[in-house]
């Protein structure tokens, strides 16, 4: 509940009973008034309701309906909520799923490299940080044992935090 709001309730809530609690003076005792008279009074006749027609050719004019207008001027216009585009994850997970060891796990990111040199056994995972990017992509290859580079392909950083070497 906006501020605004929250004072104008309690003002109207509290409004009707400042009046009571500032009378601090005894009341006078008063008389009772003379009796009232209470007037008879019939409802109109069960006749037809008649409403005057405008003359023919002329359109009848409507009063509008709704709540009343607001003050002619220039409105504030409404500020578009920024697009937000994900973020790139700070650091990606590689899982070796792999019957054997790999030996170098390299992570290419808008011309930036991040290597992990060290051996990665099979059933393992290491965290490599990645550098600050603006895209989402980034491209992971890796060398096993016997030279064998192999690059995996181009994973969304934005979605994908985790890698798992298959064979």
């Amino acid at each position: 509940m906006t501020r605004f709001a929250l004072t104008t309730l309690v003002i109207s809530t509290t409004l009707p009973f400042a009046a009571a609690l500032a009378q601090t003076t005894a009341e006078p005792d008063s008389t009772p008034a003379a009796p009232v008279e209470i007037a008879q009074v019939r409802p109109p006749s069960a006749g037809p309701i008649t409403v005057p027609l405008p003359p023919a050719g002329t359109l009848p004019t409507l009063a509008p309906v709704g709540p009343p207008s607001t003050p002619a001027g220039p409105r504030p216009k409404r500020q578009a909520a920024p697009v937000t585009q994900p973020r790139a994850a700070t650091a990606l997970t590689i899982l070796n799923k792999r019957k054997t060891p790999v030996t170098t796990v390299t992570v290419t990111a808008e011309a930036k490299t991040v290597r992990h040199a060290g051996p990665l056994a099979p059933n393992t995972k290491v965290s490599l940080k990645l550098p600050k990017m603006k895209g989402c992509l980034v491209t992971v290859a890796t060398a096993s044992q016997g030279s064998k580079v192999s690059k995996l392909g181009d994973v969304d950083v934005c979605k994908e935090t985790l890698v798992r070497l298959t064979e």
